[in-house]
């Protein structure tokens, strides 16, 4: 009844490396290849999304440095909303991961439902937060009334998309849990080329300026749900018999078990997120009270840094979940164990080339940015250093957050970030810009002290893990669940039992 083979690409490479007895040089080889399949598309996935948001900067920063200014609080507003808004997907990096290793094809359609569903209903408080954009702006960034105006504007327009968006991710989750990332890689690099034809279209030639720029972003995130549908549709075929009634039946297996274990990775996800995310977004609120230098210099380095979190830690942290997630699931915690440090190892060298590049290319860098403001260009070459200074241990946070979203590990993982990244770099961040007059320095100081910490608590997390108990928890926690009782609507061929993640 079910398409189970299409569901069955856990790698089969991995069964031949799997015992302890396997040479070093083996299963590194295998892993490497593997983990080579899956990080590429990754790569042009986040990378794609984060030039697609700057891009917005760069066409705004072209038509003035007010525009610069004004699209910079509102797309930092939006992204106060958006990134735990993602934080609510990561449910399916533990719960899809795992079901796809089990070869339960009914149970990866059924989270990828339910974690889309969880995607749409953060959605409402989010526009509902940007719908009040204009008070914001003025009571946090200090915004003038008609510059606060013109941020609320944008932020309403671009509100509008974050319902395709949030239904593009779930999509993007259901494909990449089943190793199908080429898929996201490939529509999100067709979403970046369609986000410069419509700034070229609204901002340039029409002369649109914010304006323009916020619709652009509104329908590149339509293109993206349209080209993400369309490749999952014919790569399950849906015109075929029985094709939808695949997707129907997942749906009616969904129980109330499985609706409270989303909920409840979806909210830690959602927390996760926010400790991580708002706490890099408050640094603007502090930079904005620096100056309209200061600000768009931090912005330029914040979108670099995010630029580089993105394409490296990130994309390596979601290899981890769906390779580690994988194995797990299909019971196998030497490989899952050995995959996860390497991961991690590549990461961390990813970063430090980044670091590298960041220090030697930053006037270049500045200029794009900027169209040559001298003033924010001398600016941003003080605080590049800083910039670089944690990349690495950014790597190692990143690709430790994934290692342990496999293990359904999120509510742990947003204490971490609540604690390192608040106590240890926001707070420090506050006391070395205002009351040691570092300017905005101090923030990146602070910033760097925050992330060597939260990437240095994960990693012993990850240390620590007990990873056979890991895999045994996994291989019954990701199926669908039994009815017990008259509510759940289950499907007879459903596993007998769920287990906790803790």
């Amino acid at each position: 009844m079910f398409d189970t083979k299409r569901n069955r690409d856990v790698d089969v490479e991995s069964v031949n490396a799997s015992s302890p007895s396997t040479s070093r040089p083996s299963w590194v080889r295998r892993e490497l290849k593997i983990v080579g399949r899956i990080v590429p598309p990754i790569v042009a996935q986040y990378g794609s999304q984060q030039l697609v948001m700057a891009t917005q900067l760069i066409y705004c920063g072209n038509v003035s440095r007010r525009a610069l200014t004004t699209m910079t609080v509102a797309s930092t507003l939006w992204n106060m909303v958006w990134m735990p808004i993602t934080g609510a997907g990561t449910a399916m990096d533990a719960l899809g991961s795992q079901a796809h290793g089990m070869q339960d094809a009914r149970a990866v359609k059924s989270w990828a439902m339910l974690t889309t569903f969880s995607l749409l209903a953060w959605c409402v408080p989010a526009t509902a937060f940007l719908a009040g954009s204009e008070s914001v702006s003025k009571t946090f960034f200090h915004a003038k009334s008609e510059d606060a105006v013109e941020i609320r504007n944008c932020a309403l327009i671009m509100a509008l998309g974050l319902w395709p968006l949030a239904v593009t991710l779930g999509l993007q989750k259901y494909a990449s849990v089943q190793n199908k990332v080429w898929a996201v890689g490939a529509t999100s690099i067709l979403t970046l080329f369609a986000n410069v034809a419509f700034h070229e279209a609204f901002v340039r030639s029409a002369g649109g300026g914010v304006i323009g720029s916020s619709w652009a972003m509104v329908c590149s995130r339509c293109v993206n749900l349209v080209s993400i549908l369309i490749w999952i549709g014919v790569d399950e075929t849906w015109w075929r018999g029985g094709a939808l009634e695949e997707h129907r039946a997942a749906f009616a297996a969904i129980t109330k078990k499985m609706t409270q274990r989303v909920a409840q990775l979806s909210s830690s996800g959602v927390l996760m997120v926010f400790g991580e995310a708002f706490a890099f977004e408050l640094t603007v609120v502090l930079a904005s009270r620096l100056g309209e230098v200061s600000l768009g210099a931090h912005m330029v380095m914040l979108n670099i840094a995010t630029f580089t979190f993105m394409c490296g830690p990130m994309a390596f942290g979601t290899s981890a979940s769906i390779r580690v997630g994988n194995l797990l699931g299909a019971g196998d915690p030497w490989l899952a164990k050995r995959s996860a440090w390497l991961v991690i190892a590549m990461s961390m060298t990813f970063m430090l080339c980044c670091a590298v590049t960041i220090i030697t290319a930053a006037k270049e860098i500045a200029k794009l940015y900027t169209g040559g403001d001298a003033d924010i260009t001398r600016e941003l070459m003080l605080i590049a250093p800083f910039g670089a200074m944690f990349q690495i241990c950014d790597g190692l946070l990143g690709a430790c957050n994934g290692v342990l979203r496999a293990c359904g590990k999120l509510a742990l993982i947003a204490k971490s970030n609540l604690v390192s990244l608040w106590t240890f770099g926001v707070l420090s961040a506050f006391l070395f810009t205002y009351v040691g007059d570092a300017g905005v320095r101090g923030l990146w100081w602070g910033l760097a002290i925050g992330v060597i910490s939260a990437g240095s608590f994960l990693a012993i997390l990850v240390v620590r893990l007990d990873w056979t108990l890991e895999s045994e928890k996994a291989k019954t926690a990701a199926t669908n669940v039994v009815r017990d009782d008259p509510d759940d609507s289950v499907a007879p061929d459903h596993a007998d039992s769920v287990a906790e993640l803790t």
